[in-house]
């Protein structure tokens, strides 16, 4: 920065001598030859004053766009503080379906050495059947429900219909 103003600094002060009309030797050259160059160095610092303001207007635009950005993130950054919730329920439910798998594993191996007790009775007759059936009439009312919703959806890909957009 502290370059940049003493460049524009000696711009300003060369200028204001071209200004004052002076027809002092410039590089030896007097008369024409210096006019020339005063003309040439006039429409150099024009050019680059232009070239300063429009880098400086695209640092600008660029500042304003990631702090947009900065915001953007925050934001979805508090949004995904709410989903923390979901996260610890499916935790829970992978837990849960580990302990089926174990349970059924250890039933299993029971079931090769051909042992029978009251714990392969209870994995099989308390644990596993209830569960199974569960697990299948809630695949059945998941499969219903995605099945809707795809049905629901597709209707917006040409135009949807005064029933579906007075549900929604």
């Amino acid at each position: 920065m502290k370059e940049k103003e003493e460049v524009n600094q000696g711009i300003l002060e060369t200028q204001a001598e071209a200004e004052d009309g002076s027809t002092a030797e410039i590089c030896g050259f007097d008369g024409d030859g210096a006019n020339k160059i005063r003309e040439a160095f006039t429409n150099l610092s024009a050019a680059y004053n232009e070239l300063s303001s429009m880098i400086d207007e695209s640092l600008a635009n660029m500042s304003d766009d990631l702090r947009g950005l900065v915001e953007l993130t925050e934001s979805v950054e508090s949004s995904l503080y709410s989903t923390d919730v979901f996260f610890y329920i499916m935790l829970a439910v992978t837990c849960f379906l580990a302990f089926l798998i174990v349970a059924m594993m250890i039933g299993v191996w029971f079931s090769a050495k051909n042992v029978s007790n009251c714990f392969t009775k209870c994995i099989a007759r308390a644990i596993m059947w209830p569960l199974f059936i569960f697990f299948l009439v809630l695949s059945w009312i998941f499969a219903t429900v995605f099945l809707v919703a795809q049905l629901a959806g597709a209707d917006f890909c040409i135009r949807p219909d005064d029933y579906v957009t007075e549900f929604l």
